[in-house]
């Protein structure tokens, strides 16, 4: 935590200057080393997180003059910093965990599964990539890291959201496929299909963000030594062309197709609750017992088993039942935490394409660092989401990690035996050893 400290400081120590700039503190032989107009903030591309423009800084540069906004360490230091701090650590120890529990749990190596995988890496990509370099250029308002890394972070940025996006997407299409066309979805849905989706996926994300690798530079700002890495494009135009077009694949149709298929998905679900609970109220309707009464005298033993297996489908259908609305549930929050996540920093882009001056008096540094906030806090709310809300997965996380501590016991007590020692350490079976038809039917999706 050094590095932040210093990091900290030195934004601190800027704000100061600036502020004795503004109010006459700062002499003349001083000033002259120092843009009488240069801003007292910049902000990082808000493309960064969203793969859209990075042009955002260098217009609030050019509106520092007639700015309004007086912003202060404070912010900084006592809230963004906490909240950068918090997002990063559970996004990197969340999907890190999901990724060592799929890998290690053969399993839970299913076409799900493989896409949860790999939306663990994406997150992860994001984490790193995103959230360190944007909160130390903030603080800075200056990039540090070098012309390589100005054209390496924006592009992998671009990548890791782009891969995150359309595995969510890929994830709802295959749940649809599953759920609603059960019988044409088993003759392509594998493991080897999920890897070529996957591998499509990557493919994609790294041709169509390739200009954002060749426009990346560093350009000066008007604070004496500072620098901002943005996209230098050729006209307008084409920068309003490729960053609408980013806009349509990364928001519009995937929010598209994530709301239209869950939306299938929830009304076949929805059918078939309503369908077992029109059979469940039958089975329980006065009518039809007083009709079974006559075979009472006549047929003991198979109205007693009659009773049973009646009882046995009301069991399995009230689990049915229930299993059915958490899924209607879950993937109403599916739908809504990536509308909440990515749906302001994609309006926010937009809006600077097409009318950035409205978007310099609506907004300031204070909004746009929630914004990105908001769209960093999808990484580390996907592992909860997809998977510590599923059963199976909670067990194979304690499996994995409770195979890790026999094996640690074990390792210990061959250390600890010396060669006539004849105790034997006998590590209990952990719950791994259930069958996958009762794993089924504790999970909850």
């Amino acid at each position: 935590m050094e590095w932040l400290k210093s990091v900290v400081g030195t934004f601190t120590q800027t704000e100061k200057q600036h502020t004795q700039r503004e109010s006459g503190g700062i002499t003349s032989k001083q000033a002259q080393h120092q843009h009488p107009t240069a801003p007292r903030w910049t902000t990082p591309s808000v493309a960064a997180v969203s793969a859209s423009t990075s042009d955002v800084d260098s217009a609030f540069i050019a509106m520092s003059t007639n700015s309004t906004v007086n912003l202060g360490a404070d912010f900084e230091t006592d809230l963004i910093v906490p909240l950068y701090a918090i997002i990063f650590i559970l996004s990197i120890i969340g999907n890190s965990l999901v990724v060592i529990t799929l890998m290690q749990n053969r399993r839970m190596r299913t076409v799900t599964n493989v896409f949860l995988l790999n939306l663990a890496i994406a997150d992860l990509l994001l984490g790193v990539f995103c959230m360190p370099f944007t909160l130390v250029g903030q603080l800075l308002s200056n990039f540090i890291f070098g012309y390589a890394m100005c054209k390496v972070i924006p592009y992998f940025q671009a990548v890791s959201v782009f891969v995150t996006v359309w595995t969510l997407v890929a994830i709802s299409m295959e749940r649809y496929f599953a759920i609603c066309r059960p019988l044409q979805s088993r003759q392509w849905q594998t493991r080897f299909h999920a890897y070529k989706v996957i591998g499509y996926v990557w493919l994609a994300a790294f041709v169509l963000n390739l200009p954002i690798l060749v426009m990346s530079q560093l350009k000066p700002t008007k604070d004496k030594g500072h620098q901002k890495c943005r996209e230098e494009w050729p006209s307008k135009l084409s920068e309003q062309i490729f960053n609408l077009s980013l806009e349509l694949l990364l928001l519009v149709v995937p929010l598209t197709v994530m709301g239209v298929a869950y939306a299938l998905i929830v009304t076949k679900l929805w059918k078939g609750l309503r369908r077992e609970i029109k059979h469940s109220n039958n089975r329980n309707n006065p009518a039809e017992s007083v009709a079974l009464r006559p075979l009472e005298a006549s047929s003991k033993p198979s109205q007693v088993q009659v009773r049973q297996h009646a009882t046995i489908c009301s069991a399995y259908a009230e689990r049915s039942m229930d299993a059915k609305r958490k899924v209607i549930r879950m993937l109403f929050v599916l739908v809504v935490e990536f509308f909440v996540c990515w749906t302001p920093l994609h309006v926010l882009n937009t809006w600077y394409l097409l009318c950035p001056k409205h978007l310099y008096r609506a907004i300031g540094k204070k909004e746009v660092l929630l914004v990105q906030l908001l769209a960093y806090t999808s990484s580390c709310c996907n592992p909860i989401t997809y998977c510590f809300m599923n059963k199976k997965f909670r067990q194979a996380f304690v499996d994995v990690f409770d195979c890790c501590k026999g094996a640690a016991v074990t390792l210990a007590a061959t250390r600890g035996t010396s060669a006539n020692d004849s105790v034997i350490f006998e590590v209990r079976p952990t719950t791994t050893a259930k069958s996958l038809a009762a794993l089924e039917m504790e999970d909850c999706v």
